[in-house]
């Protein structure tokens, strides 16, 4: 996690987000790199934030038209060359 995004994150306001949005993106910063990128799976981040899997990806794809994560690949999950989707945290100044 980087405590730096996290610190950056908390500070910024995001009234237009709701409170499922504002959950799914805390929990992706928790398992970002230094630079902000991740590729938490939805299941991973149901558990993480107690919502249910399709609460989850509408708040993804919200976050991600809102201009808070940027889609900036794929990476493999290793298992029947499984993929996900790897996203970088955007924090608007």
């Amino acid at each position: 996690m980087s405590a730096s995004l996290l610190r950056r994150l908390a500070t910024t306001p995001t009234p237009s987000l709701a409170a499922s949005d504002k959950a799914v993106l805390f929990a992706i910063v928790a398992v970002a790199d230094r630079d902000g990128v991740c590729h938490p799976s939805v299941r991973q981040l149901a558990e993480v934030t107690g919502y249910d899997s399709r609460v989850v990806k509408r708040a993804r794809a919200r976050l991600i038209a809102a201009g808070h994560l940027q889609r900036v690949g794929t990476v493999h999950a290793g298992r029947r060359d499984r993929t996900m989707a790897a996203f970088r945290v955007v924090v608007k100044p």
